[in-house]
């Protein structure tokens, strides 16, 4: 089966944890106007929503601000005292803008790793509904 693999981009998914997806639409650096709102946890890393309301954007990044009192976890796991788990984002209003500008396109992220996984986040996210 390895053998299969061997050269694919899914054997470099698949083994070496390399994204799949290389559009870069999406892809940019948060600019310095941008103000943090809130971190949410999976897998044991963080990472921070900025808000730039100069540019009419929203940022993910690996930058957060540590001493937020909003960090949403998405599992058990990753849920610790002083956490919010996800469920929990109907009662905070910048998780709801966060999901309309991401419906609306106004959402980028800083690399394909953080894509990647906020798309799939995401996709739990609009479930809850």
């Amino acid at each position: 089966m390895e053998n299969l693999l061997n050269g694919t981009a899914y054997e470099n998914y698949a083994i070496e944890n390399k994204i799949l997806d290389k559009n870069s639409d999406f892809i940019e650096k948060k600019k310095g106007t941008s103000k943090f709102s809130f971190a949410f946890i999976y897998e044991n890393e963080i990472y921070g929503v900025w808000f730039d309301y100069t540019e009419g954007k929203i940022y993910v990044s690996n930058d957060y601000n540590k001493n937020t009192p909003y960090l949403f976890s998405f599992t058990l796991k990753d849920h610790t005292p002083n956490t919010l788990m996800i469920s929990s984002i109907r009662n905070y209003n910048n998780w709801k803008n966060f999901v309309e500008n991401f419906k609306m396109g106004n959402v980028y992220f800083e690399n394909q790793k953080i894509k990647h996984i906020t798309n799939n986040l995401l996709k739990m996210v609009l479930s809850l509904k």
